[in-house]
C-alpha cells in the first residue's frame, strides 16, 4: 500500500472517532487475514497492556473479531460493512450536532436581543474632568442645565466653545452664585443664550445630538448616554421642560458673517427670528434630502422666514434657493420639503 493511501485511511479512521493508536492497530489487522497480539506488538512496538485495551475497544465497536483460545487471532470484521456503519453514525452525529448548534445559535441571538443594553455609562469618579473632556468634542450645539456650582466650574470651557462658534444654551437656577455666573457669561461673545428657571427640574447636558449627560447631585454620579433615541428624548425634555418655561436673562452678540452650525431646528428657528428682528439677513447652507422622494439635497440660499407651530412641535425655515422657496425641517422632518442633516447659518448686514 502506498504511504499516501495509508495516511488518508488513517485520517478517515481518526475522523470517525478512533484514536491514532486505535487506527494504526485496526489498519495493521485489516492488512492481514489474521494476526496475533504478539505480532502486532512486535510490528508496532506498542506496550501489550495498551494493545489489549485497544483490541477490546475495537471489538466493542464491531471493527474486529477474534478466534482461538490460547492464541487468539484477530481479523477485521467485514470491513466493507463496519466502516460504512461508522460513516453513517458519523453522518448522523454531524446532522444532530448541526441541528443542535442551529437551535443554540438562535437561542443565543434571542437572548442577546433580549438583554441588549443601550450604550449608557455610569460615571462615579472625576465627573467634572470627564465632562470637560467631552465638551471639547462639540461640533454644533451644547445644551446646559446644571447646578450653578457646576456651571461656575465650566465657565472657561463655555468661553472656549463660543470662540469656536459653537451654539451654547445655558439654563441657570435661581440661587447662590447666579449673579457671579451671569456676570462672567455676559463678558463672553458668541451665540449664547442664558435663561433662568425658578423651580428646579433636573440636571442635564446634551452635546449636539450624539451624547447626553444626566446628573444626580444627591447621589454624586452621572449617566452618559449615547443611544440616539434616548439622546433625542433628552433634547425634547430640555426644550419642553427646561427651555420653554425659563426666562431669558442674557443673549450674547453674534458677530456678523459668523458661520453657525445647528443640530436642533428649534434652536436654529429661535436664533433666526432674533437675527431677522435685528435687521440681519441670513444666508443658509443646507445638506439633507427631499422628504418626498428621499433624493439628496445640497443648496445655498437666504432665509425668508422662521416658523414655529402653535403647539411648539414643528419648527422650520423657509429658504429661498435661487428663486425657489423650500421649507426646511430638522432631523426626522416629514411635512417640510427638505430634511436637513447639516444646517449652517450666516447672519450679515
Amino acid at each position: 500500500m502506498e504511504s499516501r493511501d495509508f495516511a488518508e485511511a488513517l485520517r478517515i479512521l481518526r475522523s470517525l472517532g478512533l484514536r491514532k493508536s486505535e487506527a494504526l492497530v485496526y489498519l495493521k489487522i485489516l492488512s492481514n487475514e489474521g494476526i496475533t497480539a504478539l505480532e502486532i506488538f512486535s510490528e508496532l512496538n506498542m506496550p501489550l497492556s495498551k494493545l489489549y485495551i485497544i483490541l477490546k475497544n475495537l471489538k466493542k465497536r464491531g471493527l474486529i473479531d477474534s478466534y482461538g483460545k490460547k492464541k487468539k487471532i484477530y481479523r477485521a470484521s467485514k470491513p466493507e460493512v463496519s466502516i460504512l456503519e461508522l460513516l453513517k453514525e458519523k453522518e448522523e452525529s454531524i446532522r444532530r450536532d448541526l441541528e443542535f448548534m442551529r437551535d443554540f445559535i438562535a437561542k443565543m441571538s434571542m437572548e442577546r436581543e433580549r438583554l441588549e443594553i443601550p450604550p449608557i455609562y455610569i460615571i462615579r469618579k472625576n465627573i467634572l474632568s470627564r465632562l470637560k473632556k467631552e465638551m471639547k468634542t462639540v461640533k454644533s450645539e451644547i445644551l446646559i442645565a446644571l447646578p450653578n456650582n457646576l456651571v461656575k466650574d465650566l465657565l472657561r470651557d463655555i468661553d472656549f466653545l463660543l470662540k469656536k462658534n459653537i451654539v451654547v444654551s445655558v439654563i441657570l437656577y435661581s440661587g447662590p452664585e447666579i449673579d457671579h455666573i451671569l456676570r462672567q457669561l455676559s463678558k463672553m461673545k458668541g451665540c449664547l443664550t442664558v435663561k433662568r428657571r425658578e423651580i428646579y427640574a433636573m440636571d442635564l447636558l446634551v452635546i449636539d445630538r450624539s451624547k447626553a449627560f444626566i446628573f444626580s447631585s444627591k447621589n454624586k454620579y452621572a449617566m452618559m448616554i449615547e443611544d440616539p433615541e434616548i439622546v433625542k428624548a433628552m433634547i425634547q425634555i430640555y426644550y419642553y421642560m427646561l427651555w420653554l418655561p425659563s426666562k431669558v436673562i442674557f443673549r450674547g452678540r453674534v458677530r456678523p458673517n459668523t458661520m453657525l452650525s445647528f443640530s436642533n431646528m428649534w434652536r436654529a428657528v429661535y436664533e433666526v427670528k432674533e437675527f431677522l428682528r435685528q435687521g440681519y439677513e441670513v444666508e443658509a447652507q443646507v445638506v439633507g434630502r427631499y422628504t418626498r422622494n428621499g433624493q439628496p439635497f445640497k443648496g445655498k440660499g437666504y432665509v425668508v422666514d422662521a416658523k414655529t407651530s402653535e403647539d411648539k412641535t414643528v419648527f422650520n425655515l423657509v429658504i429661498d434657493f435661487n428663486g425657489k422657496r423650500l421649507s426646511v425641517g430638522g432631523i426626522d422632518a416629514r411635512i417640510e420639503d427638505i430634511e436637513a442633516f447639516e444646517l449652517y447659518l450666516i447672519p450679515f448686514k
